[in-house]
C-alpha cells in the first residue's frame, strides 16, 4: 500500500441525500418499495409476464422497476403494486421530538395479507349488514330468555 491516506465521508443512511439527489427521501421510500416487490415477485415465483397482469403493468414496465429504474412510478403506484402482490404497507409517523427526517421510512414492514386485500393486523371493514347484526345482538344480549314450562 502506499503512503496516502484514504478519506471517507460518513453515510447519512440515505444514499440519495449523500448524493445530491432531488427529494432524496422519497427516492429513498421508492427504492425500498421497489425492493419489496421484486422480493414479492421472486418469493411467489411469479414471471415478469405473469407478475404484469397481476400488476396492470407491461412486462418492460415491471423489468424497469425490478431492475430500480423507477422513473415514472409514483410511491401510490408501488404501494398499490404491493397490494396486488398481497402486501401491506405501514407507512409510520414520528413526532417531530424524534430526531428523523419528515419522511423517514427506514423501515417499511411489508407483509403478506390475507384474503383480498385484508392485513393481517388490520381489523377489517364491516359491511353495513355485519353491523346491523351486531347492533341488533349487542341489544337484546341484555335481555334474559325465560324458559317456558310444557304443559
Amino acid at each position: 500500500m502506499s503512503d496516502e491516506e484514504l478519506t471517507f465521508t460518513v453515510s447519512s443512511g440515505n444514499v440519495f441525500a449523500d448524493l445530491g439527489f432531488p427529494d432524496p427521501d422519497a427516492a429513498l421510500a421508492k427504492a425500498k418499495l421497489a425492493a419489496a416487490i421484486s422480493g414479492a415477485i421472486v418469493d411467489q415465483g411469479l414471471s415478469q409476464t405473469e407478475a404484469a397482469r397481476v400488476l396492470g403493468l407491461t412486462q418492460p414496465k415491471v423489468s424497469a422497476l425490478m431492475r430500480g429504474q423507477l422513473r415514472g412510478f409514483s410511491l401510490e403506484r408501488l404501494i398499490r403494486c404491493l397490494r396486488a402482490l398481497q402486501r401491506s404497507v405501514d407507512i409510520v409517523v414520528n413526532s417531530p421530538s424524534r430526531p428523523v427526517s419528515a419522511m423517514h421510512l427506514g423501515a417499511i414492514p411489508v407483509r403478506p395479507t390475507r384474503g383480498r386485500g385484508q392485513s393481517l393486523t388490520a381489523p377489517r371493514e364491516r359491511s353495513a349488514a355485519a353491523k346491523a347484526t351486531a347492533a341488533g345482538a349487542a341489544r337484546t344480549s341484555g335481555k334474559r330468555k325465560t324458559p317456558v314450562a310444557p304443559a
